[in-house]
């Protein structure tokens, strides 16, 4: 299905606008009506980076719902669960992580969602991620 309209001079699409925004039901609105959730942009973001980014966990829950893929890296090497980690929204990054986003991917800076959670002062998110990373046995 094409896009329900252009893109925009750096590529991003009217789903990327709306999940940007926070607009759930507009993100909704676009998905059935034919929009690609795993449109990427000029810097290989999807509309889930920027959702993850933006802290929308209804925008991420429609945009997985309707088949974005949290595996993705964008361009510097980031999921959008590097993305939430890094932002500290640790409602969205345990859903990525539910939904199968990978753990022990490095960005290009050679970074983890965890070290970048732990980075970025959200050690709350950081220890259930790096729990998570740990083989048990």
């Amino acid at each position: 299905h094409p896009e329900p309209s252009p893109r925009d001079a750096r590529g991003c699409t009217p789903t990327h606008v709306a999940a940007g925004a926070g607009h759930a039901a507009v993100v909704r609105q676009l998905l059935r009506a034919g929009a690609a959730p795993n449109a990427l942009d000029a810097d290989g973001w999807s509309p889930l980076h920027v959702a993850s980014v933006q802290g929308g966990l209804d925008c991420v829950t429609a945009l997985l719902a309707a088949g974005a893929t949290p595996s993705t890296p964008d361009a510097e090497g980031c999921t959008p669960l590097h993305r939430a980690a890094g932002r500290g929204h640790s409602p969205i990054a345990l859903l990525l992580l539910k939904r199968g986003a990978p753990l022990e991917l490095r960005s290009r800076q050679g970074w983890t969602p965890a070290e970048l959670a732990r980075r970025h002062g959200h050690a709350s998110l950081a220890e259930p991620l790096t729990a998570a990373s740990t083989p048990t046995g």
